[in-house]
């Protein structure tokens, strides 16, 4: 396995990019853990350092005994990161019983989940069990949960629904505003019954939010656009702030036109698409993110993810947006 993926597991006829075990049926939350190798605790270690403040004319005794903690996994010992005195453990077992509900209610199942960067993030992907809702004719989109979370304490624990393109796998943005992902945080009471209904409620309004994404893919297939509107947008996509004030002008035109290069051939005949409308530019986007950008599979999925690929592709849909209301 390479160095991104520690472990990983995937439900279908081909794991996600090649990467981890293939099983044939959705498992269980107990199985889940142990396929994904995902059965190990985290623990917070005391450790203390000197606050450097204080070290210019005091005396070891005098020195300010500033608190930290290291996170450990405890199956291993492997040391995974350094948090603060507040920072609270998301258990694995945990971020997997969340979804328990939802899979009882047969909303959800579980379709992935894995160790990345050595047990420093981890994740579960359940897909919400409703058909494919179609943009155009013939090419569909499916409505997932993704649970995220970080052991190093580099980022907070995050759960949210994120579109997935079926004739190609490519991860889609959600750029619509709504309170979906906050829905998520519902608690469930201890009457299974009162909670089902809760879990179905919550399915029901993630899904609308998931149709009004659907509603704006539509809106880019209505919208016409050739090649050099392609080049407009590939630029907007990836031109970054920083990149305005730190790239000369003939720096930011080559890598605007060596990402042009990349992403015209999917625009015209990638997967699914035919360089007709801005549905395909942004595919051709997200295909490029998805498939192509990143040395790595398994480097590609964690920054598309959990990095910044994922922010690509939210600006993907939100300039494409911007264009096509233009």
């Amino acid at each position: 396995m390479s160095h991104e993926v520690e472990t990983m597991f995937t439900v279908g006829a081909e794991p996600w990019h090649g990467l981890g075990v293939r099983l044939e049926n959705p498992p269980t939350v107990a199985d889940a853990i142990h396929r994904a190798g995902l059965n190990w605790p985290v623990e917070k270690v005391p450790l203390c350092r000197l606050d450097r403040a204080h070290l210019i004319g005091s005396t070891a005794e005098t020195d300010a005994i500033v608190p930290s903690y290291a996170t450990v996994r405890t199956d291993t010992g492997a040391y995974l990161g350094t948090v603060g005195p507040q920072w609270t453990p998301l258990q694995n077992v945990r971020a997997f019983e969340w979804f328990q509900p939802f899979i009882d209610s047969g909303d959800c199942s579980l379709e992935a989940a894995g160790s990345l960067r050595e047990g420093k993030h981890v994740w579960v992907l359940a897909k919400i069990n409703r058909d494919p809702v179609e943009v155009t004719s013939g090419d569909g989109v499916l409505a997932y949960l993704l649970l995220s979370n970080a052991h190093d304490g580099s980022r907070v624990a995050r759960c949210g629904f994120t579109p997935v393109r079926v004739v190609c796998q490519n991860t889609l943005s959600a750029a619509h505003a709504g309170d979906a992902s906050k829905l998520l945080r519902i608690r469930h009471t201890a009457n299974i019954e009162s909670a089902l209904i809760e879990v179905r409620d919550t399915i029901d309004l993630v899904h609308r939010g998931f149709q009004a994404s659907i509603d704006q893919m539509r809106s880019l297939a209505r919208k016409g656009c050739n090649v050099d509107d392609l080049r407009k947008y590939v630029h907007r996509v990836f031109r970054t702030k920083d990149a305005d004030m730190l790239e000369t002008d003939s720096e930011t035109a080559l890598k605007s036109d060596r990402l042009f290069t990349a992403i015209e051939p999917m625009f015209l005949k990638g997967r699914g698409n035919k360089g007709e409308t801005y549905w395909d530019a942004f595919n051709a986007v997200t295909e490029y993110l998805t498939w192509e950008r990143g040395r790595t599979a398994d480097n590609r999925m964690h920054s598309l993810w959990l990095g910044e690929a994922g922010a690509l592709a939210d600006r993907a849909m939100s300039e494409a947006l911007k264009l096509v209301a233009a």
